[in-house]
């Protein structure tokens, strides 16, 4: 069979993105590495969304999922405190209503991630990230002005320099 195509898509990748195997050698399942993004200030080091690399997005799933399993065991093997029973209501609509609270978060969170980060979210499926939009908005301006005949070099200031 030709034509097989095996991986995950990295942008990164030399001569402009293709698919590539991520083999479990080259993660970082250190978890410091993982770690020390969630303790990034978003602010100034871009918290989560600072991911650069195929290797550490992969080992991020995989310490999602390790954490997910148990605390699953640890829900189903222990019982509630009495602060947590008598802080939360316990009826179908309580538990709908905190689902749904949990999917919103989960949902704001890849709204950030699909917005600033290229690995994650690869512009060419999912179209331009902001920064990059905003440099294309830009440039279509640009390119558009000139189409128009405007005289772009005199919109920018005083130059001068130019002889109009």
């Amino acid at each position: 069979m030709t034509g097989v195509y095996i991986g995950i898509y990295d942008s990164y990748a030399s001569g402009g993105g293709d698919l590539r195997v991520v083999y479990q050698t080259n993660n970082s399942l250190n978890p410091y590495v993982i770690i020390r993004y969630l303790i990034r200030t978003p602010q100034t080091e871009g918290w989560i969304i600072s991911i650069d690399n195929l290797e550490d997005l992969v080992a991020g799933h995989y310490w999602i999922g390790l954490y997910v399993c148990l605390a699953c065991v640890w829900h189903i093997i222990t019982k509630p405190s009495l602060l947590i029973s008598r802080s939360f209501i316990w009826s179908a609509e309580g538990y709908l209503s905190y689902s749904l609270s949990s999917l919103a978060l989960c949902g704001f969170i890849a709204s950030i991630y699909s917005w600033y980060n290229n690995t994650a979210y690869p512009s060419e499926f999912y179209g331009p990230t902001g920064p990059e939009a905003s440099q294309a908005q830009a440039f279509t301006f640009l390119v558009r002005d000139q189409h128009i005949g405007l005289l772009v070099v005199q919109a920018e200031g005083p130059h001068h320099w130019v002889n109009i």
